[in-house]
C-alpha cells in the first residue's frame, strides 16, 4: 500500500521524499514516501512510474479527479504499427504516447554523449530487456543492423555448416601460416571463397 504524506513547510528536505513529484503537492498535497513506490517516477509525468522490466505504473485517480491515489494500476502496452511497445500517459489534461524501451533508457540508462535514439541491440523492437538496449544515432543504428543481418545470414546459410570454435581454429590455423585457403576449405567442407571471408573476418564479423 502507498503511503501518502501531507505536505508542509519543512517535508521538502525530509529523507525519503522524490523531488520530481514536487510538482504534484502544489496541486494536491500530497508526497510519495520513496520506500512505498514500485519503480521510479517517469520523468514528465507525475503519478507514473516505471520498472527496470518495462512495467508501468499509474497513481493517478481516475477520471478527471484531481491527485493521487494510494493504489497503482498496471498500464498495459501494445504494439503500435511501428512495432514498439507504447504505452499512453497523461500530463496537465494532455494525453500522450511514449514508447517504453524510450522510457526505460531515460530511466536506467545513462546518456553522456547526448545520443538522440535508443536503440535495440539486437534490431528486436519487443526485445526491452535493459541489457539489449542503448543510447545512439542513426549510423550506430546502421552498424547494428548491418551486423544482425550478417549473423542471420550466417545462421540461415553457408556458414551454419561450421560452429563458433570451428571459425576461431580456423582462423587460428590460417594466422599461423602454415597452411592455405584450400587446405582449410578441405578440412572444413566449405568452398575456397567462404573460407577465404571467414578467415578474413568479411562473414562471422561479430566473431572477434
Amino acid at each position: 500500500m502507498l503511503t501518502l504524506l501531507r505536505n508542509s513547510k519543512n517535508q521538502n528536505n525530509r529523507p525519503g521524499f522524490i523531488p520530481s513529484l514536487s510538482d504534484v503537492s502544489t496541486r494536491t498535497g500530497v508526497f510519495f514516501k520513496e520506500k512505498t513506490m514500485i519503480g521510479i517516477p517517469i520523468s514528465g509525468f507525475p503519478g507514473y512510474t516505471i520498472t527496470r522490466d518495462g512495467v508501468v505504473r499509474s497513481y493517478r485517480k481516475m477520471g478527471c479527479i484531481p491527485g493521487l491515489c494510494n493504489k497503482a494500476r498496471v498500464k498495459k502496452p501494445v504494439i503500435a504499427n511501428t512495432g514498439y511497445y507504447v504505452i499512453s500517459l497523461q500530463t496537465k489534461g494532455k494525453q500522450y504516447v511514449k514508447t517504453i524501451h524510450r522510457l526505460l533508457a531515460d530511466a536506467f540508462i545513462p546518456n553522456p554523449h547526448n545520443y538522440p535514439q535508443v536503440l535495440h541491440k539486437d534490431d528486436v523492437k519487443t526485445n526491452l530487456d535493459l541489457s539489449n538496449l542503448r543510447w545512439g544515432n542513426d549510423t550506430i543504428n546502421r552498424r547494428d543492423q548491418y551486423v544482425n543481418r550478417q549473423i542471420i545470414s550466417q545462421k540461415t546459410r553457408g556458414n551454419s555448416k561450421l560452429t563458433k570454435d570451428q571459425v576461431i581454429e580456423m582462423r587460428e590455423k590460417y594466422k599461423s601460416g602454415k597452411v592455405t585457403y584450400r587446405y582449410l576449405s578441405e578440412e572444413y567442407g566449405i568452398c575456397i571463397s567462404s573460407t577465404h571471408h571467414i578467415v578474413n573476418h568479411r562473414t562471422w564479423t561479430w566473431l572477434l
